[in-house]
């Protein structure tokens, strides 16, 4: 059989058919996408910036998606808290030096399919994999001990500039 999709998943459940921000009313993880990046790379960064240890890894095909569990979810109620998840998922992609895929709305791709981003430029298809699980699991406020200052305030100037643009 010939790989010909990728298949993704929201990473916070929506409420509704719709898959904007505004469909988003729970998150129960927060994530961090590393591109061209191996595992072990990614972990060699979690240790560089003395942050707490992810629940899940997964290499994507292509890089590394990383998962902190929280240990109950956070509810979105206004836009305030909306800004509060989506800045530490900012801070956190800063801090691991990751790719810029922090709102509430993102989709990854699914371990246990096939990545064929390249396939068009004659690359193979790469398999998404699940690299390592544990049970640990976080308070959204305790995840926000272990970020960085100058992340946050990156994180903070970045979600400014898209709110005030009207994204």
């Amino acid at each position: 059989m010939q790989e010909r999709a990728n298949v993704f998943f929201g990473v916070c459940p929506r409420v509704g058919m719709g898959g904007t921000k505004d469909h988003v009313r729970f998150v129960r993880c927060l994530w961090a996408d590393l591109d061209n990046c191996t595992p072990a790379e990614a972990h060699h960064r979690i240790e560089q910036a003395e942050f707490v240890t992810p629940t899940i890894c997964v290499s994507s095909g292509t890089g590394v998606h990383l998962y902190w569990r929280l240990a109950e979810a956070f509810e979105i109620r206004t836009d305030a808290d909306r800004r509060r998840v989506e800045q530490a998922t900012v801070a956190i992609t800063e801090a691991l030096q990751g790719d810029h895929v922090q709102d509430v709305a993102r989709i990854l791709r699914l371990p246990g399919f096939a990545n064929v981003k390249d396939v068009r430029n004659g690359q193979p298809p790469t398999y998404c994999t699940l690299h390592m699980v544990n049970d640990v699991r976080y308070d959204l406020s305790e995840i926000e001990e272990y970020l960085p200052t100058e992340a946050i305030q990156v994180a903070t100037d970045t979600l400014a500039g898209q709110f005030r643009g009207g994204t």
